[in-house]
């Protein structure tokens, strides 16, 4: 329920943001938004849930992008650097290291 609900708000703010008609096509503007997200290098995959500050989980819905190592944003070309927020939702990038498929 949870993640349905954020899945939920996100596609309002991408609506409201894009002055879309309905969350339908919110739905398909997000599926674009995730396929050119990996395409950055050092992302290993997308998704949606809540920000982290500090540590601490917030109530700001976000696409979270998760990458091989956090690299200072001083080091990438603009053209790496993923955008702080897209269509009003904020993004989250979060190193979890190499992703290696089981079995």
């Amino acid at each position: 329920m949870i993640m349905e609900d954020v899945r939920e708000k996100i596609l309002e703010l991408i609506a409201e943001a894009r002055a879309l008609r309905n969350l339908h096509e919110a739905e398909d503007e997000l599926e674009r938004i995730i396929e050119r997200l990996q395409q950055y290098p050092n992302v290993v995959g997308v998704g949606l849930g809540y920000k982290v500050k500090g540590g601490v989980v917030t109530d700001t819905p976000a696409i979270i992008v998760y990458v091989k190592k956090k690299v200072p944003r001083e080091k990438l070309r603009n053209t790496d650097i993923i955008p702080e927020k897209i269509y009003n939702v904020e993004t989250d990038v979060i190193e979890v290291g190499e992703v290696k498929p089981l079995g």
